[in-house]
């Protein structure tokens, strides 16, 4: 998706109709300037003129393309942020590139990434004052092959408030570059996929999933040799390569795609564009799928002899195995801890919050797959994981937070030399002489009559109730009432949370403390 102007398709016929005549120079066509300059700009896709030193247009997309044509062929080392000036109010250019042309100059806007953010070139609703050096700062302009400069300054203000401008009006379509076979493939084919425009790749800067808008499924074959369909399939991840090629006069963006591990042979790799991928407009991608059919593989078998008289293979940090000796009862599995799937535990995984503090919220957690013990990404929703070895080295704190109490299974090791956190919220207090905490509230206002506002409970740990709130003070003229609650008492605290599904969630009533 570039945007150009609908002038932009009659250059020819503007210039020979309203700018003097023209002569062969040099192998090139120069067109003669009205203002009997030697070199001047003769058109440009902001409707300028040779006598106005404006713009016709002063509102623009944030990915304009912005075309300037001159009266003979442009020296392309002259064309620069200087000669060609593109600037905030502020002095911050737009992110893009100039493109030189014979006689046309482009400057081209640049998509760029940062997060899960994307920008166009142009900041939106950014105004940007776009001069072309000239007049008095000649020396610093745009100039001709044979040195020609511009004789006059040009100035004028745009405003980037039209947003994201789709060229053709069309969803992006894909086509399968790579493999050229898609019967008989090579048995880890790369994959390459190539769109007929540019799109927007922010969800594909993290690993793929079963979620991504482009899918990857291994499936086998049939005895037929066709692709076995019904199958589940596994979802492959791995990073995609994103770069940019230049098909025509459009920039399209290209998607490379290698497996992460070792596939079998006489395979069949499924690839599935869906309609969440978007052109830079927002515009839905035609679905696509694609089938490569790969060729049989070679065996490489692997002859592994472990006897067990001994535990010299065994690894005790990951294992929670048992080793009883050679004359029994030998090597024993471990009982409890699960399969390891989320790897060894590695406290920086969680969200820093200083002082060697890391933050593990049960709600949501990410493990990814370059940690996890399966190469695979795992999401923890319900506060349990899975760790192979659980070390908390000394002076590290991990604090859980959420709506579920932690669960750790752990197969291997497990050493706390450090702090978990599972508290609650602290409520303000102060350290008196023998340094033990003192509420810093005042439940007297040291007015007659008034009372102060209640000192409300605070946020429970993982999977705990809300702290009760305290009292007011009632000032010996009975309770005060609120809602029909006596509140001059202190109030009960939350009650536990269990999620839907759980054994006692019927059984949480009245486990808040007492008031």
């Amino acid at each position: 998706m570039r945007t150009a102007l609908s002038i932009s398709f009659f250059v020819t016929t503007l210039v020979l109709a309203g700018c003097g005549s023209g002569e062969a120079t040099g192998g090139s066509f120069r067109v003669g300037c009205t203002t009997g300059a030697d070199f001047c700009v003769v058109d440009c896709s902001l409707v300028c003129s040779q006598t106005s030193g404006g713009c016709g247009v002063t509102n623009i997309a944030e990915n304009e393309r912005i075309r300037w044509t001159f009266s003979d062929a442009v020296d392309p080392a002259s064309v620069t942020g200087s000669s060609i000036s593109i600037r905030t109010a502020g002095g911050v250019p737009p992110a893009g590139d100039f493109e030189v042309n014979g006689a046309t100059v482009v400057f081209v806007p640049r998509v760029t990434t940062t997060g899960a953010s994307s920008t166009f070139g142009f900041k939106r609703n950014e105004s940007y004052i776009i001069t072309l050096a000239g007049g008095n700062s000649i020396a610093q302009s745009v100039k001709s092959l044979s040195g020609a400069g511009l004789s006059r300054e040009r100035s004028c203000t745009v405003i980037a408030s039209e947003g994201i401008r789709d060229e053709d009006q069309l969803p992006p379509t894909v086509d399968l570059i790579a493999p050229t076979e898609l019967v008989n493939a090579a048995v880890n084919p790369t994959v390459v996929l190539r769109f007929s425009e540019l799109i927007d790749t922010t969800p594909l800067l993290v690993p793929l999933s079963e979620a991504s808008p482009i899918r990857v499924v291994l499936r086998g074959q049939l005895p037929n040799g066709l692709c076995d369909s019904e199958a589940e399939g596994i979802s492959l991840g791995g990073l995609v390569q994103l770069s940019t090629e230049l098909v025509g006069q459009r920039e399209v963006t290209v998607v490379t795609y290698t497996p992460p591990v070792q596939l079998p042979g006489e395979s069949c790799i499924t690839v599935r564009v869906t309609a969440d991928l978007r052109d830079l407009s927002g515009r839905s991608a035609v679905p696509a799928k694609f089938e490569i059919l790969t060729r049989e593989g070679v065996s490489n078998p692997i002859e592994i002899t472990e006897s067990f008289q001994s535990n010299a293979q065994q690894e005790p940090v990951i294992s929670g195995g048992n080793w009883g000796g050679a004359a029994g009862p030998g090597a024993r599995p471990g009982l409890i801890g699960s399969d390891g799937r989320h790897g060894s535990f590695d406290p920086a995984l969680g969200n820093p919050i200083g002082g060697n503090t890391f933050e593990w919220n049960t709600d949501t957690f990410v493990i990814p797959s370059s940690s996890s013990l399966t190469g695979q990404e795992y999401t923890v929703t319900d506060g349990r994981f899975f760790f192979t070895d659980f070390i908390v080295p000394e002076g590290t704190t991990i604090r859980f937070t959420g709506t579920v109490p932690p669960v750790v299974r752990v197969r291997g090791d497990v050493v706390i030399a450090g702090r978990i956190d599972v508290n609650g919220s602290d409520l303000p207090f102060v350290l008196n002489a023998q340094g033990l905490r003192a509420s810093t509230y005042d439940a007297r206002t040291g007015t007659q009559g008034q009372v102060s506002p209640v000192q409300n409970g605070t946020i429970g740990g993982p999977g705990a109730g809300r702290g009760g709130n305290g009292a007011v003070e009632s000032n010996n003229q009975g309770g005060v009432i609120f809602n029909g609650v006596n509140i001059s008492n202190g109030q009960p605290g939350e009650n536990v949370g269990l999620r839907a599904g759980h054994a006692y969630a019927g059984n949480t009533a009245g486990t808040g403390g007492a008031g």
